[in-house]
């Protein structure tokens, strides 16, 4: 039977598959190995077994703890100095030259977009698409091609019913698969002669990290690594970001809060702040943050697990051996049994003692043995 648990209710779908938005209960699922990915929705398995695609307990500990390495106290400068250069330096010149031609209007969703490929690209690939500047880039679509193909082949899809389209899917990420081959042969020649810019991002990571077996990764292992974390990163940051400023512009009131913490915390206007300053000076704007991950989640759709052969128990339902459950991340931050008024925007339920204690039950980047690596 199918069942779709919405807190305390259930509902007859289809044949083999449980629905759960019970908070209690998709982080139940997703703390443990002992329920794996579903591997027939595994949208990330891209050429090869990956942090994001795999359902090996030792392969995904190894990876994590290596991927770990790059945030360490000097890499998270590094990254940080990434994200200012190529996310809002670039960001902030576009948009003073936009003023300075007397445009005033800005598609925000684009903007971001774009400095999140920028960024990401660059920490994954050791090169910047530089979309922000140039104002488009074939690589961005290249991506969205690349990532659209991996939900078609996991479904099983049949390439001749529209050979086209499918040809056009498949010759974009081919082109993606000969850009990321490129940066991966540009950073070993950087090796070879000493000049390599960075030993401190996502792809230097991935060239010196092992397998189980000893040996270093090959080269499809590198390219299928750093794709999932560009495709993983790059889209769910951008619309985060995207969620955010549409929420606190529809509540002025909170956005003008916000904009006096930051100005009477940082007066010094020509001075950028760091990660580490935010973190600590501006606790609403934080709050905020994560209220607007919670009630408007990027993580839509459903995770599917499998409930192993034992079976699980979820909010009083027992579910049999052999069943795919599919959590809904987003459903969950309405849970009204965890979250007081769920439908109502409250920043402040992030604040004061019990603040960080409810900030780990916003489940935008996942929970337990498979949280997104990158959450940091």
């Amino acid at each position: 039977m199918y069942l779709a648990l919405f807190f305390h209710d259930s509902h007859p779908l289809w044949p083999n598959k449980v629905s759960v938005s019970n908070h209690k209960g998709v982080k139940q699922a997703l703390s443990s190995y002992r329920y794996p990915k579903s591997e027939d929705k595994n949208t990330y398995k891209i050429l090869a077994e990956n942090t994001f695609a795999t359902s090996n307990e030792d392969f995904n500990r190894l990876r994590r703890k290596q991927f770990g390495q790059i945030f360490n106290q000097s890499g998270i400068r590094h990254l940080e100095n990434v994200v200012l250069e190529y996310g809002y330096l670039n960001l902030k010149a576009k948009m003073d030259r936009l003023s300075r031609s007397g445009i005033n209007r800005i598609n925000y969703y684009s903007s971001f977009q774009n400095s999140t490929v920028d960024t990401i690209s660059k920490l994954c690939f050791g090169r910047s698409f530089n979309t922000t500047k140039e104002g488009k880039s074939r690589y961005v679509e290249y991506a969205v091609s690349t990532i659209k193909l991996s939900v078609l082949e996991n479904y099983g899809y049949v390439p001749g019913v529209i050979p086209f389209f499918f040809s056009k899917l498949g010759k974009d990420r081919d082109e993606l698969f000969k850009f990321i081959k490129e940066s991966v042969d540009n950073r070993k020649v950087e090796f070879e002669s000493g000049t390599v810019e960075s030993n401190q991002d996502i792809l230097h990571m991935y060239l010196n990290s092992v397998n189980l077996d000893g040996k270093k990764l090959s080269e499809i292992q590198v390219i299928s690594e750093t794709i999932v974390v560009f495709l993983a990163g790059a889209d769910s940051t951008s619309c985060t970001m995207s969620v955010v400023l549409h929420i606190l512009l529809l509540y002025p009131e909170i956005f003008n809060k916000i904009v006096n913490e930051v100005r009477t915390q940082f007066t010094e206007k020509s001075k950028s702040i760091e990660y580490r300053e935010a973190k600590t000076k501006l606790p609403y704007l934080i709050a905020c943050i994560y209220e607007s991950m919670r009630i408007m989640s990027v993580a839509v759709g459903l995770v599917f697990r499998d409930s192993s052969d034992f079976g699980m128990e979820i909010a009083g339902h027992q579910i049999p051996k052999s069943v795919e459950v599919g959590l809904s991340l987003s459903l969950s931050g309405h849970d009204p049994s965890v979250w007081d008024s769920p439908e109502k925007f409250t920043p402040e339920r992030f604040l004061g003692p019990e603040g960080e204690s409810r900030k780990k039950e916003v489940l935008l980047f996942s929970h337990g043995v498979r949280s997104c690596p990158g959450k940091k």
